[in-house]
């Protein structure tokens, strides 16, 4: 092959891959890359904390890019030069997000120190073919602090949804007595929510990965909801369980519309939505309790068992008689 032949085509596959990359799932993770975990502070449920240039307290999220939490990049791009961030603060007035370069990576930050969950949002939108990419990457930020109380948790925890700007995107029900300590663990029935345009919506696409390649999909129902239950897939050996041993969950949701129309100049006749949700789940109690049942079995078995021999052994023992020989007799 000669040269002139060489360079259409590697236009072309330069072309094409920065069309493929335009289509990947972006998420927001609050776990550090490994270069840099050092570097990095947790607060409650694991959120990630840095010092911002002012020396201010700033919770930290990273762009991540793929479909797999594990596998998934850690990307200094988007699909799009200019993505919108939205901050929405648990009393849901919006706050100032920043995103980006740093040493930490490419990063979304904000100062947080209200109590109960912010919701953190990157938006964008880009035509690739014939249909506008709505895209919604989300996550749920806590913050708590002990030493602030914990009055009125219930009224903090309540999901919220930012209808006028977010058109699409995934809520998560609270589970039975969740507070700000509660980790969702395996075996927990995860309740979701879509809501388009403000609305929940019948039958889009949801689909839950796991950190162990684990996949399931579901379409909501009629309220917009959908059922998954987290699996357990930590089995290590007992003296090597760790009870917050984190496990990443994703989760995707995807509507498609027919609607035409043109964005920046470019035509399109469909209209797809993505969103994306990320979280952590820790193992089962039951698996780290039952082990603590076992001992206590154990001790009770061991006791039982030394009651029952010793009372054995007195009932055998013959009580001592002196017998006197007279030598008259």
């Amino acid at each position: 092959m000669n040269w002139k032949c060489g360079v259409p085509i590697a236009v072309f596959l330069l072309f094409f891959v920065i069309r493929a990359s335009a289509s990947e799932i972006i998420w927001l993770s609050d776990a550090p890359p490994e270069k840099v975990s050092k570097e990095i502070r947790h607060g409650m449920r694991g959120v990630s904390l840095i010092n911002g240039k002012d020396g201010r307290e700033r919770k930290i999220l990273w762009i991540r890019s793929g479909s797999f939490p594990v596998e998934s990049r850690y990307v200094n791009r988007t699909n799009t030069k200019k993505p919108v961030v939205f901050v929405i603060s648990p009393n849901g007035e919006r706050i100032k997000g920043e995103l980006s370069h740093s040493r930490w990576g490419y990063v979304l930050t904000f100062e947080g120190n209200m109590e109960g969950f912010y919701n953190v949002y990157l938006f964008e939108m880009f035509v690739e073919g014939d249909t506008l990419n709505i895209m919604v990457a989300k996550a749920e930020v806590l913050s708590h602090k002990c030493s602030n109380g914990h009055a009125q948790i219930r009224r903090k925890m309540s999901p919220r949804i930012l209808q006028d700007d977010i058109p699409f995107e995934i809520v998560r029900e609270r589970i039975p007595g969740e507070d700000f300590h509660t980790f969702l663990s395996s075996g927990d029935d995860l309740i979701l929510k879509v809501i388009f345009n403000g609305a929940p919506l019948e039958a889009a696409n949801i689909t839950l990965r796991t950190q162990k390649r684990w996949i399931k999909g579901l379409k909501t129902n009629m309220y917009g909801k959908a059922a998954f239950q987290l699996i357990g897939d930590y089995y290590p050996r007992w003296k090597e369980i760790n009870k917050r041993n984190n496990h990443n969950f994703l989760l995707t949701a995807e509507h498609t519309i027919k609607e035409c129309g043109s964005y920046e100049g470019i035509p399109y006749r469909l209209i797809h939505y993505i969103g994306t949700l990320g979280d952590v789940y820790i193992p089962s109690k039951t698996m780290y309790s039952s082990s603590l049942y076992g001992l206590v079995v154990l001790l009770f078995v061991i006791t039982i068992t030394g009651i029952f021999i010793y009372f054995h052994r007195e009932r055998r023992k013959r009580p001592y008689r002196e017998y006197v020989f007279g030598e008259k007799d």
